[in-house]
């Protein structure tokens, strides 16, 4: 029998971060690290025992060999189409409040938002997985990695087909994410959508229980999952996880240091 394997699909990028409580017009040194959400999810998922593969676009250069062994270091299979383009970056700024955490995308002619179907396809032929993971930044990457995405999910495997929401105000509008993921809900199995996802994305209303359950209803979901983080940088904070299903609602939530909050909900997903 074939041992379970996730497959995520996404961007990572480069994170390029001043010292905690600095910011960035300041600061004289930045730490580079490697970020995006389905990278994460696949690392969470490896350290929670389940084997995962990655799938990307990036172009060759020793910026993209840096994200790669990244991957590789945790344990995750990189799957690389190369394509023209850069390599996307962020610049990450953590502080108390009020200043609280600031995101600078720098991310346009990455190659990632090249990514196609027929880019895609040989390097998935003939691989056995057993569920497949993308999320909102994905699809607002532009058309081409929104028609990768969807013909991942919509093909006739029997995979677990996981999606979640994840709207991003800087990457989308709420009216753009509204219509691109319901384009993609009839092809999900597992829905992950935050509280505000499934007020202002799929306005369901105000409760999250009956919103989640009209969600399974109206998609023929298997399961609604509603994450949630609390708490101020350098105070103790909750990461919890809602799941509702059909005769199914549970939460768990998880207390600890709020050191860096940013890729706390990959964490999440990568768990579940």
């Amino acid at each position: 029998m074939t041992s379970p394997r996730l497959l995520t699909v996404g961007e990572a990028m480069l994170r390029f971060s001043p010292a905690m409580q600095e910011s960035l017009i300041e600061s004289a040194q930045l730490k580079i690290s490697v970020g995006g959400a389905e990278l994460n999810v696949a690392i969470a998922a490896k350290c929670m025992g389940l084997e995962s593969s990655w799938l990307s676009q990036l172009p060759n250069g020793v910026l993209a060999e840096k994200i790669i062994r990244h991957a590789r270091n945790h344990g995750i299979d990189p799957i690389i189409s190369i394509g023209e383009g850069r390599v996307g970056i962020y610049f990450a700024e953590v502080g108390n409040d009020p200043r609280g955490v600031t995101v600078t995308y720098d991310r346009d002619f990455s190659a990632a938002r090249s990514l196609t179907p027929e880019a895609i396809a040989p390097l998935t032929a003939g691989k056995d997985f057993s569920a497949v993971f993308s999320s909102g930044i994905t699809l607002a990457l532009g058309e081409g990695p929104r028609a990768a995405v969807y013909s991942l999910f919509s093909e006739s495997r029997s995979w677990r087909r996981y999606f979640e929401i994840n709207h991003r105000s800087k990457l989308a509008s709420s009216t753009e994410m509204t219509s691109w993921t319901l384009d993609i809900l009839p092809h999900t199995d597992v829905l992950f959508a935050s509280t505000h996802d499934l007020t202002e994305i799929l306005k369901l209303g105000d409760d999250v229980r009956s919103a989640a359950e009209q969600a399974i209803e109206n998609y023929q979901l298997e399961y609604v999952v509603v994450p949630d983080r609390r708490g101020r940088v350098g105070e103790l904070g909750t990461n919890s996880l809602r799941v509702v299903g059909q005769g199914v609602d549970v939460y768990e939530e998880f207390q600890g240091s709020v050191v860096d909050p940013i890729g706390a909900g990959d964490a999440g997903a990568g768990a579940f």
